[in-house]
């Protein structure tokens, strides 16, 4: 497995974006992001009316969190799961 003692902590992780610190959580969102099938991946505007972000008020942090739930409202779709 990619993740023996499981994934990088993308959503409460710390706001620092060093190379080495970041590398490992950046790659694991990367990876995330990609098991979305396309039409999966405007989820939290077609379900939840999310009209995205402003250029202010995109950080990694809430990019990654939106690809967090994204991922769960593509998984709860998937399986046939109410939302």
């Amino acid at each position: 497995a990619d993740y023996p003692d499981g994934p990088p902590d993308f959503i409460g992780k710390r706001d620092d974006y060093t190379p080495e610190f970041d590398r490992p959580i950046k790659k694991t969102v990367q990876k995330l992001t990609r098991s979305i099938p396309p039409e999966n991946k405007q989820l939290l505007k077609s379900l939840l009316g999310f009209k995205g972000f402003s250029i202010r008020e995109l950080t990694p942090n809430r990019t990654r969190r939106a690809t967090a739930v994204n991922w769960i409202l593509h998984y709860c779709v998937s399986r046939g799961i109410e939302i």
